[in-house]
């Protein structure tokens, strides 16, 4: 018998803290073993939130608020640091995941929760609300945070101007995910040390070390921008970082070891002709 994968669940579970709102979740049903989660699923189905579950759920959300928003920007970050040295391929794969987690951050700002028990399912943060399953045909987690993110949107649970448009006639998150796609699994080989077509018109930025003046014009623009395909491969996620920033600012918190990992970034980018403070007033702003 493979005992090989029940290894790894075990240290996994010892060695890698998971969202707050899962363990609150499990727990509040007595489940404290997470391989035994499936088999709370009636109990799940049948569970509300309580008066006294509101506060504590707020707090999980606010800390899940901040792992994925430091998640984005520790990846957005090591992006442009690989763009630098003309790595274009990772780091179109690094910046997609810097979406995809500012794309969570946004569904937790705007008050709903998602939990997984073999499914994925969604629950405002309101009391006497109970989990329904997000019916996709799709079970991946990122079509369908993607796909959650619209919903949410459709029925006025938050404001995300990115999704006011189309590329390609796709979605700019999807047309994104697309991309990321295309690195990972569709061509052949990367294209280094030939420049990616996403960075066609960018390229020239970064071997000019002229990055802080192309965020800048992306912050004088609105998100008409992130529809530019001359562009839209990097103002779609400096834009959802910028949005994420201003939308979290009482969520997001900013304490010693983050703010250790970030200034430890930041210093390889001075590197790339980015200074430290220059970068922190782009996104303190």
């Amino acid at each position: 018998m493979n005992v090989l994968p029940k290894i790894f669940r075990k240290v996994m579970s010892i060695s890698f803290k998971r969202n707050e709102i899962q363990i609150y979740i499990e727990n509040a049903q007595n489940c404290f073993d997470v391989e035994k989660w499936s088999s709370y699923r009636q109990v799940f189905a049948n569970w509300k939130i309580q008066e006294k579950d509101i506060i504590p759920l707020e707090n999980c959300r606010d800390s899940d608020i901040t792992s994925y928003f430091f998640k984005a920007l520790e990846s957005f970050l090591l992006a442009i640091k690989d763009l630098h040295s003309s790595k274009q391929s990772w780091s179109i794969v690094k910046l997609y995941y810097s979406l995809f987690y500012l794309i969570r951050c946004d569904i937790l700002l705007s008050n709903y929760l998602l939990v997984r028990n073999g499914a994925l399912f969604i629950i405002k943060l309101k009391e006497d609300e109970v989990f329904t399953p997000f019916k996709k045909k799709t079970q991946s987690d990122h079509k369908l945070s993607i796909a959650i993110l619209k919903f949410l949107k459709e029925k006025g649970e938050l404001a995300d101007p990115i999704l006011d448009n189309t590329i390609d006639q796709l979605d700019p998150y999807t047309w994104y995910m697309k991309h990321r796609e295309r690195i990972n699994y569709t061509q052949k080989c990367f294209v280094e040390p030939e420049t990616d077509l996403c960075f066609s018109h960018l390229e020239q930025y970064f071997q000019n070390k002229k990055v802080i003046e192309l965020f800048k014009f992306y912050n004088t623009k609105d998100y008409s921008i992130c529809f530019d395909t001359d562009h839209s491969i990097l103002s779609i996620p400096f834009k959802k970082l910028m949005q994420i920033i201003e939308k979290g600012r009482d969520k997001i918190d900013i304490d010693k070891a983050n703010l250790k990992k970030i200034v430890f970034h930041l210093k390889e980018l001075k590197t790339c002709g980015l200074s430290k403070s220059e970068l922190l007033k782009l996104i303190v702003t």
